[in-house]
Formats: C-alpha cells, structure tokens, sequence
C-alpha cells in the first residue's frame, strides 16, 4: 500500500508543481486529499525522506528536497517508466533502506 502512496505523493508533488523547498501539506490534509490512511502517508513520507526526495522537519512541516536524479529518472526524461523499471527501482530502494 505504502509503495502507492509514495507513487501518489511523487505525482502529487508534481502535479502542483513543488519546487525545492516547497512545503508539502500535512499528514492530514495528504490523507483526506489521496483517500488513504495516515498511517500509510507517514510511511510514503518516511521512505521519500530515505531517498532525499523529501525533508521533513519537527515542528516546522515537510518540505521537497533536492532529491538525487538517479533515483528519479522520470522526472529528467520527462517519461513516465514502465512497471518492470519501477519495480527495479523499487527493490534497489528496499535494499538500501535495510
């Protein structure tokens, strides 16, 4: 579930446009906005902070970080990826986070 709700983040952010140091809205707010569980937001945040995609701060919000472009190629090429390249990416990512 959490792998959707980092996929709907990603989009999110991108389809408003956030730049670099943007504030994201709040657990809350991401929650009622994408349908799903709070609990699934605070892991899609979490695992975007371990990629650098976002920066999360105590007290002062979430923010869009200057994430490392190998971990997202579709935002330079402009292309959306197929599954199998997703999931490659995917598992890499499980992989580094353990």
């Amino acid at each position: 579930m959490y792998q959707q709700v980092i996929n709907q983040l990603v989009e999110y952010i991108e389809s408003e446009q956030l730049s670099e140091g943007a504030k994201i809205p709040t657990e809350r707010n991401l929650s009622e906005l994408l349908g799903v569980s709070r609990s699934s937001i605070r892991e899609g945040i979490r695992s975007l902070e371990l990629l650098g995609y976002l920066d999360s701060r105590q007290g002062e919000g979430t923010f869009v970080a200057n994430s490392p472009p190998f971990l997202f190629p579709s935002q330079l090429i402009k292309q959306q990826l197929d599954h199998t390249n997703l999931q490659n990416y995917y598992e890499v990512f499980i992989m580094c986070s353990k």
